[in-house]
């Protein structure tokens, strides 16, 4: 019950968006967690579908990236098309209860290889990974959705304008304002705001893509108001690893692995 946005942009940079929230199996909604992370040189990814199993597939992703060293760097679509059967096979072998709340991954990261005509424009993919195959659907240019919100035909038409109308007035603004993806995100989150879904969280992370920094903010902390100024607010507590939002479902009660997002 949630919504990641991979976004390749023709700037050089590619950005991740997902909401906060998580579903425990009472249908209790809390806005605690975050589904979006760095995973190697120039790439990030998220999660959508059982909470266990995304943290279990982001592990082995960052452990299969870093075990060729900390400075070996990896196309995202060969990564995509190399890693898939990984999370396939992990899925295969977990219980029918992780795989029932499903488990479905998207990668976004910087090519090292391939430029839009200069060194400054480095092609951006975007890859989505969904179970039960895990088979990668590429793109390199219009952004690719995982979890429930891919699915919402008021979400899909929010991102499809945005894909339609966004470019030249968005990177003038973030290039003034030196914040990548804050017009894609302020964008996401009115579309949230307008139809609201149980399971969504209004408050979102923005992970951008870059060569040489990933970088993951709470976006709830700013906003864009009409006068094109950056509101800040306070970030809450969210969980970062499968253990500490496993120990916080232990204190609540409930069962951790029976939680989905």
């Amino acid at each position: 019950m949630t919504w990641v946005i991979g976004k390749p942009t023709k700037y050089g940079y590619g950005l991740l968006v997902s909401d906060v929230a998580v579903t425990y199996q009472s249908g209790k909604v809390e806005e605690s967690l975050q589904k979006v992370y760095p995973v190697g040189n120039f790439i990030a990814a998220g999660f959508s579908g059982s909470v266990e199993l995304g943290f279990r597939m982001l592990g082995y992703l960052t452990e299969s990236l870093s075990s060729a060293g900390p400075s070996k760097m990896f196309s995202p679509k060969d990564v995509a098309l190399k890693w898939y059967r990984t999370p396939r096979r992990v899925f295969r072998e977990s219980p029918s209860s992780l795989q029932s709340l499903s488990c479905e991954i998207l990668i976004v990261g910087i090519s090292p290889i391939e430029y839009l005509g200069v060194k400054q424009f480095p092609v951006v993919y975007a890859a989505a990974l969904r179970s039960p195959s895990f088979e990668p659907e590429l793109s390199r240019d219009g952004a690719l959705c995982i979890g429930r919100g891919s699915r919402i035909e008021s979400y899909k038409n929010a991102i499809d304008g945005l894909d339609r109308k966004r470019d030249p007035f968005a990177f003038e603004f973030e290039l003034r304002t030196q914040k990548p993806g804050i017009v894609y995100v302020d964008r996401i989150a009115r579309a949230v705001k307008e139809y609201p879904q149980k399971g969504i969280s209004e408050a979102l992370n923005l992970c951008v893509v870059r060569q040489g920094n990933i970088s993951v903010t709470f976006t709830e902390a700013w906003e864009i108001t009409d006068s094109e100024s950056i509101v800040r607010h306070k970030s809450p507590v969210l969980f970062r690893s499968w253990e500490k939002f496993r120990t916080h479902c232990e204190k609540l009660g409930a069962n951790a692995s029976e939680c989905s997002c």
